[in-house]
């Protein structure tokens, strides 16, 4: 029954096909980071919304906070 279910996974394996990555940057510090929501833009970029538990560590994208 082993060798069975072996071989089926090597089959699937076969079959599958890898998916497009559309995301591979991380944002945040050492804690927990959640997404909430994505969206794509009309420019083909997307916007995210989410939080973090990292308080003021993490990547700073910008010098000066703009509204």
């Amino acid at each position: 029954m082993k060798k069975l279910y072996l071989f089926l996974f090597i089959l699937m394996s076969f079959f599958s096909y890898p998916q497009d990555i559309l995301w591979e940057k991380s944002y945040g510090g050492i804690h927990a980071d959640y997404l909430f929501d994505a969206q794509s833009t009309a420019d083909y970029g997307f916007i995210l919304t989410g939080s973090s538990l990292s308080n003021k560590t993490g990547l700073k994208t910008e010098s000066v906070k703009v509204i």
